[in-house]
């Protein structure tokens, strides 16, 4: 699959699953994980991953750790 096609398979899933309490988002990360600065490490990670949980808003959420 493109990257096209996977976003929009991932807004096809959202629209199968509203209402059910299922929430699907992707999470692209630019950058090797505890690699680079704080913006990398895995717990400043794991906030944006919550953040996006409690909003459940949009499909896509990328995340540009430097």
């Amino acid at each position: 699959m493109t990257d096209g096609e996977d976003l929009r398979a991932l807004i096809w899933w959202r629209q199968v699953t509203a209402g059910t309490g299922v929430y699907a988002a992707h999470v692209p990360i630019s950058s090797w994980i505890g690699a680079a600065g704080p913006e990398s490490q895995a717990d400043t990670i794991a906030e944006h991953y919550w953040d996006i949980y409690t909003r459940r808003d949009g499909a896509e959420h990328p995340y540009p750790a430097a």
